[in-house]
């Protein structure tokens, strides 16, 4: 199942797909994320979000892109949406203020466990060999 964030959606249901969509970047509070792709005709972008020692991931397609601000890759991030309204209309921004990620768009779409599915072994730390 996604949950996805639409401007054009300003009824009750946005505010719960809202609600949804911060709940699963809850859940993946601390774990890598990696830019995986970019359409430009569509202007969509995808973030994958893993952890080590599990085949999990958390896909964030952000769709109708405005601004994208991030590298290409972090190591412990702590995504968080807001929903913001102007004259204009509306428009989410994904942001991570610690790792430099600002990312502003007109909808937002989560899908866990996207394939490819594969294991990121745990690192070691030198104690343990």
């Amino acid at each position: 199942m996604s949950d996805a964030l639409s401007n054009d959606d300003k009824t009750p249901r946005s505010v719960e797909m809202l609600d949804n969509v911060r709940n699963s970047l809850r859940d993946w509070q601390g774990c890598h994320a990696r830019l995986v792709e970019y359409v430009g005709s569509h202007s969509t972008l995808t973030i994958r979000l893993f952890r080590e020692g599990t085949s999990e991931n958390l896909h964030i397609i952000c769709i109708g892109c405005k601004y994208i601000g991030s590298p290409h890759g972090v190591n412990s991030t702590t995504l968080r949406v807001e929903r913001h309204s102007t004259n204009s209309g509306v428009y989410f921004l994904l942001l991570d203020e610690r790792n430099e990620i600002k990312i502003q768009c007109g909808s937002i779409v989560t899908s866990p466990n996207v394939e490819p599915l594969f294991n990121i072994p745990p690192k070691h730390s030198p104690s343990e060999s």
